[in-house]
């Protein structure tokens, strides 16, 4: 009984610091992990590790609903931007400086080295 007792402390141990190290997603996992060491011998339960094992296992068997959920979030955020970039009229497409034919940054390239737009675009090329 006293093995038992001790490997169940360290158990304890390993679930405090597991929730530490894994403080944005632990708590959301830990009944299954519980669940998990549960039904496992004891001389499994006492190897090193065996939480944080167990809470990448069971973490590792929800990646489809952790990658869906981020690709979610991210066309949410890419729409409210667009969303937003339609009320204000502005766009990440670069705009026409204000020579002929030159980007706004080729233009404060060519004001930056003190040539006009016409003088950049004939040695742009070169």
């Amino acid at each position: 009984m006293q093995y038992r007792d001790w490997v169940d402390t360290k158990v304890d141990q390993e679930f405090e610091s597991s929730r530490m190290r894994h403080k944005e997603d632990f708590n959301t996992y830990e009944p299954k992990v519980r669940g998990y060491i549960r039904s496992l011998p004891i001389d499994a339960k006492s190897q090193p590790n065996i939480v944080e094992a167990a809470y990448l296992m069971v973490k590792g068997q929800d990646t489809d609903n952790i990658v869906k959920a981020r690709e979610a979030a991210l066309i949410q955020k890419y729409q409210g931007g667009q969303a937003a970039a339609a009320m204000t009229g502005t766009f990440s497409q670069p705009g026409q400086g204000s020579g002929p034919g030159l980007t706004a940054e080729e233009y404060a390239i060519a004001q930056a080295m003190r040539m006009s737009p016409e003088e950049y675009l004939k040695y742009r090329g070169v």
